[in-house]
């Protein structure tokens, strides 16, 4: 049984999100004065403890309440100007995240069992080629690739 929804990510694809995002964190975070963070799993930890919806007991009570507002969801436009403010601020998402998106989603249709019965010796090299960043030497898929009639 397939659980994910078919426009979803794959879990790949939302773990290198969430690398980039703790990538992001840490360096914005770190050019701030304050204590500094050492790596991934520092933000992953500072991450956790916002969403605990656990606040420091030296913040305020609005601080506290409006923590409890964002975690709870009860908010949703807390969090939507979150989310804008982040990419205003890191101009997320550049042009190569798009464009990897869209190559992402036209790999993912043309890899489906369908499109592979299919396909085709153009497509095969644009899925096999520089397109989506060689996978290293491959002198017999090359020349294939290369022949007029797709055969080595």
């Amino acid at each position: 049984m397939n659980w994910r929804h078919e426009n979803s990510p794959s879990p790949a694809a939302r773990y290198t999100e969430a690398l980039r995002f703790f990538d992001e964190f840490l360096a914005r975070f770190n050019r701030l004065d304050g204590p500094q963070l050492r790596d991934r799993l520092d933000v992953q930890g500072v991450v956790w403890q916002v969403l605990s919806g656990q606040a420091p007991e030296s913040r305020s009570r609005s601080e506290k309440d409006a923590d409890a507002r964002f975690v709870g969801g009860g908010d949703v436009e807390d969090l939507t100007e979150l989310v804008t403010r982040f990419r205003e601020d890191t101009e997320y998402p550049t042009e190569i995240d798009v464009q990897r998106g869209a190559e992402r989603e036209e790999l993912a249709a043309a890899l489906t069992p369908d499109a592979l019965a299919d396909l085709d010796v153009v497509a095969l090299r644009r899925l096999a080629g520089p397109t989506y960043r060689s996978p290293g030497p491959q002198p017999c898929l090359n020349r294939l690739l290369q022949s007029e009639d797709g055969r080595d």
